[in-house]
């Protein structure tokens, strides 16, 4: 139900015009607790800024201007007419009528048609309409679940600032924040619990800052918030409080749910030339925060600024390079130590950009950033599978494994694809191994067990990559059936020479795999004395550059075999 107003402005230079509008309001029923009068355009203007009454009747024409130069002065200066305002015309004009409502009056009453009861219908629909129009602007650019500002009106707001402290010299700072594994609270309790958990947040991040700063929500679990007029110093020190202030929990149910910020910060002056640098260079200290490990803030530096151009250059230049199939894929051998032949191959993506050879990893998160994820899946399962068919006529027991990172391969349409494919290519699934690092794994250790779980009931193997490289335990892989396959981390075989404990921690950790049923594989061999040592510590097969480097081919089977053992030669005869 919509309350009635307390205050009305009248506008009108005509004592008698005045009277006959109070006495019009007297006899009909309203709830103006004061009704205040005055002559002019300018006394009206300064009235209607300083604070707003709840409606506003103004004549049309006045001695220092019409209602149209008001309804212009409003907009010029507050950026929009500030109440609700009625129009009082002589006659009835359908082309004044226009131009008022495009300047933003709700209505227009002709003065002879005047009578109580239009008068309140007309104040009445007036204030109903307009209080309309506000509610609708707000959901417009408000977030509807947290009622924060909402990412137009956040990019509106930053760009006027950025524009005003440019000109003016003034500082002002930029956060990005992204909620650490929120994807795993939907996944775990539900989007009902993700909700109440992003509502709780908002809340909480709003009484972390200043009325005058800005809290937006981004979308999904992306927060930003703008700090107008604060030092550099003092931006850190609200960045670490919001670290401290939203690593919380909340109560869901009869669970505990746990919940930290990645910050990324921007400050300027600062080398941005626009907004939306800034943001840019938010977001990428907002990735470093994670890269970091989470549950933290990291400042942008112009230490930084290389290292944002060429990760931008590359964000912009992916999509193309795998629209025109720039990418490539160099497979490595995995040999069995009992046997010493090659029984499987192990796909790596390669990316050559500028003459450079561009991190898997780096692709990865490029590929997620830019949402090309199933777009990539479809040309790398395909190319890889293509080329695994034509070598598996040489060796139908060969195996193929993809190093997936583990937020990959998790996605079930992911691993709906990698199946699609197998089928269509006529490859068994029994023939493919997914390789998930240890860290990866780790993120989320519940969530991971189900996705791998999925794949291995389709037939598909599982191998963790990199074993001993983070913080999981042998306990948790015994609780993890759908595993196959253990790579020791190679740094173990690297430094056996200067660590001779770890040959005890090779032999412990293939012990353990095989009472498993897992079989082990040794990563990294560079040497005869490694190979040796991985034999007689008992593991099952090896990988490395003694054995074979990986190469980008479309050889047959045995020349792709010779290309990489003379790759490897090379680059082990060159340490």
């Amino acid at each position: 139900m919509v309350t009635s107003p307390k205050t009305l402005l009248i506008v009108e230079d005509n004592p008698a015009d005045t009277a006959h509008y109070l006495r019009l309001l007297e006899d009909a029923e309203h709830d103006f607790s004061d009704i205040e009068c005055v002559a002019t355009i300018n006394d009206a203007y300064q009235r209607l800024i300083s604070t707003p009454p709840d409606c506003c009747l103004v004549d049309f024409n006045l001695p220092d201007g019409s209602a149209l130069s008001l309804l212009e002065k409003l907009n010029q200066s507050e950026g929009k007419v500030v109440c609700p305002i009625i129009v009082i015309t002589g006659q009835k004009d359908t082309e004044t009528a226009v131009k008022l409502i495009q300047q933003g009056a709700q209505d227009y009453l002709v003065k002879q048609n005047l009578n109580s009861e239009v008068l309140i219908k007309g104040i009445q629909h007036t204030i109903e309409a307009w209080l309309m129009k506000q509610e609708l602007n707000r959901l417009a650019l408000h977030d509807v679940l947290t009622g924060l500002v909402n990412r137009a009106l956040f990019l509106d707001r930053l760009n006027q600032l950025f524009k005003e402290n440019k000109r003016h010299d003034r500082h002002f700072a930029l956060l990005f924040i992204d909620l650490d594994r929120f994807k795993s609270v939907n996944d775990t309790f539900g989007h009902d619990a993700g909700d109440a958990l992003l509502k709780s947040v908002s809340k909480r991040l709003l009484s972390l800052i200043r009325n005058i700063d800005t809290a937006a929500r981004l979308g999904g679990d992306e927060f930003a918030v703008i700090l107008p007029d604060i030092s550099q110093a003092n931006a850190h020190k609200v960045a670490e409080k919001i670290v401290s202030g939203l690593t919380m929990q909340l109560q869901w149910q009869n669970h505990q749910i746990e919940i930290s910020p990645s910050i990324g910060l921007a400050t300027y002056p600062s080398r941005a030339k626009d907004y939306e640098e800034l943001m840019r260079d938010a977001d990428y200290a907002l990735y470093r925060a994670k890269e970091n490990g989470r549950g933290q803030y990291s400042a942008f530096d112009e230490g930084m600024a290389l290292e944002a151009q060429s990760l931008y250059q590359l964000a912009t230049a992916l999509p193309t390079a795998l629209a025109s199939n720039e990418f490539n894929l160099a497979f490595q051998p995995i040999f069995s130590l009992k046997s010493q032949k090659v029984v499987a191959v192990e796909a790596l993506l390669r990316w050559n950009f500028n003459d450079q050879w561009i991190a898997p990893e780096k692709i990865i998160e490029l590929v997620l950033e830019k949402r090309l994820g199933q777009e990539f899946h479809v040309w790398l399962f395909k190319r890889a599978l293509e080329q695994f068919k034509e070598w598996q006529l040489t060796d139908p027991k060969l195996i193929l494994t993809l190093n997936l990172p583990a937020n990959l391969c998790h996605e079930k349409s992911i691993a709906d694809q990698l199946l699609t494919t197998a089928e269509t290519t006529g490859i068994s699934a029994e023939n493919l191994t997914i390789e998930v690092t240890e860290t990866q794994l780790m993120i989320d250790p519940e969530e991971s067990k189900q996705h791998l779980q999925y794949l291995a009931d389709h037939g598909i193997h599982i191998s963790i990559d990199n074993f001993g490289s983070g913080f999981s335990s042998m306990q948790y892989l015994a609780n993890l059936p759908c595993c196959h396959l253990l790579k020791i981390d190679k740094q173990f075989f690297t430094d056996l020479d200067t660590h001779p404990r770890n040959a005890q921690m090779i032999e412990g950790l293939t012990a353990l795999a095989h009472i498993l049923g897992l079989k082990v594989v040794a990563e990294g061999i560079e040497s005869e004395a490694e190979l040796s040592q991985a034999k007689k510590l008992g593991c099952d097969f090896a990988q490395g550059y003694y054995l074979g480097a990986p190469v980008i081919t479309n050889s047959s089977f045995d020349s792709f075999c010779n290309e990489s053992k003379a790759m490897g030669d090379t680059l082990t005869q060159t340490k």
